[in-house]
């Protein structure tokens, strides 16, 4: 039997500061696959560093294409095509801080051979944490909102994964001839819903399964790819959310999904909607020729067979956006009046505090002294989740010291304005939500 030739492909955007953490790992992790038929493709986004030289220094086996032009994630599409006319089979697209176990690619192929396969969407854990996992496929709803499936939940899992699921962009693996058919990722997405998009494309437009598959082990390092929350991110995530919607929702559903953001989120951001609203009216004409082509001509599936029966935010949304509220119900640690939690961005420690939920124990490293500020409405107790459990706490509330070896760590808040001090002797790691994939 024939055996499958693969091609990992990987994106890189000045990456030298990654490399010496975990890009140099995550290129080895993949010469060291038991598996043997492979190539290995580097898509440079015009790096200004020197990050190319030095992984054509370190692995000279890697195929780097170079692109004269920074188009974010999409530039994936220029090793799609080099995949078009070559002799691989399978395309396994990741990014530079995935770590592949060394029968990654060997389970992978396994699966691969299926005739209704099209996507393998492997285990991705967190690297610093590896019974914990990061996704298992993305889930989205009516409102266009994602998350990762089984997201910070234990990786002992005895249940059964449907196909009801979109692919996660930071590791897959697709079949040619399903490229062939559903084209490239869209161009007019940049970074942000491009993967969503081409889930949508396979689960419509194609009789394909995206397979989910528990033994196709990789690690994410995740912060890795962490890149800050600027007005561009921000714009960009709202846009082709709605872009997204605007392609493929029924206009029934459409219609409802515009009122429930027009109550929930226009107001709050009167501008950057305007702004969103401007883009999207540029882009009308090719959002109307799509919709004919997926009705008319592709007789495409209903999207909606495929989503979350829900307009609201995923948890892991609402304290992305919504990085300065007090959420309480903590109920699985004694039921505390409010739960806290240091570290969703470094600019914005000391501005506020966001829900912890025991499903999402991931650590931020915070080294030395972080000042933060909670506005009170009553006496109450707080607890302060932080990871290793045995590192010293220093909480000074109040001119009153506070010193703990344990996590959770509690503490009475008097009412008003309070400042705390936590200082530390050594680098720890503090609980936080709300980072959205890269």
């Amino acid at each position: 039997m024939r055996k499958n030739l693969y091609i990992f492909q990987i994106l890189n955007y000045n990456g030298i500061s990654l490399l010496n953490e975990v890009f140099i790992e995550s290129i080895s992790s993949i010469f060291k696959q038991s598996y043997k038929n492979y190539i290995v493709h580097l898509i440079d986004n015009r790096s200004t560093d020197s990050s190319v030289e030095e992984i054509h220094r370190l692995f000279p086996a890697v195929k780097i294409t170079r692109v004269n032009k920074n188009y974010g994630y999409v530039s994936h599409n220029f090793g799609l095509k080099y995949f078009y006319y070559s002799d691989a089979d399978g395309l396994i697209v990741m990014n530079n801080d995935i770590v592949l176990e060394f029968d990654f690619l060997e389970n992978i192929d396994r699966v691969f051979r299926k005739s209704d396969v099209g996507v393998v969407m492997p285990m991705i854990k967190f690297n610093n944490k590896k019974d914990m996992i990061n996704s298992t496929g993305l889930i989205l709803n009516l409102g266009g909102f994602a998350k990762n499936r089984d997201y910070g939940i234990n990786d002992h899992l005895k249940k059964t994964f449907d196909s009801n699921i979109f692919l996660s962009g930071a590791c897959f693996c697709i079949k040619k001839d399903l490229l062939e058919k559903i084209g490239l990722f869209d161009y007019t997405y940049s970074s942000f819903y491009e993967d969503a998009d081409l889930s949508a494309r396979i689960l419509t437009e194609t009789d394909y399964r995206i397979e989910f598959l528990k033994d196709a082990v990789c690690y994410h390092e995740y912060s890795g790819s962490y890149k800050k929350f600027s007005q561009k991110k921000e714009f960009l995530i709202l846009r082709n959310q709605y872009l997204f919607l605007l392609k493929y929702l029924s206009f029934k559903t459409l219609l409802k999904a515009k009122l429930f953001f027009l109550k929930t989120r226009f107001l709050k951001k009167p501008f950057l909607h305007l702004k969103v609203l401007f883009s999207l009216f540029l882009l009308l004409p090719r959002i109307f020729f799509v919709r004919f082509k997926r009705k008319f001509i592709l007789k495409a599936k209903i999207i909606e067979n495929f989503l979350q029966k829900n307009f609201e935010p995923f948890k892991v949304e609402e304290n992305f956006s919504e990085r300065t509220s007090i959420v309480s119900s903590f109920e699985e640690i004694l039921k505390p009046q409010r739960s806290i939690t240091f570290g969703i961005d470094d600019e914005y420690i000391g501005k506020g505090f966001s829900f912890i939920d025991r499903n999402f124990p991931i650590g931020r490293k915070i080294i030395g002294e972080a000042e933060l500020f909670l506005e009170s409405d009553k006496d109450g107790e707080y607890v302060i989740i932080y990871y290793p459990e045995n590192s010293i706490l220093k909480l000074i509330c109040n001119n009153e010291e506070f010193y703990s070896q344990n996590s959770p760590f509690y503490f009475k808040a008097k009412k008003g304005k309070l400042k705390i001090t936590l200082e530390t002797t050594e680098e720890i790691k503090i609980t936080h939500i709300g980072q959205k994939d890269g």
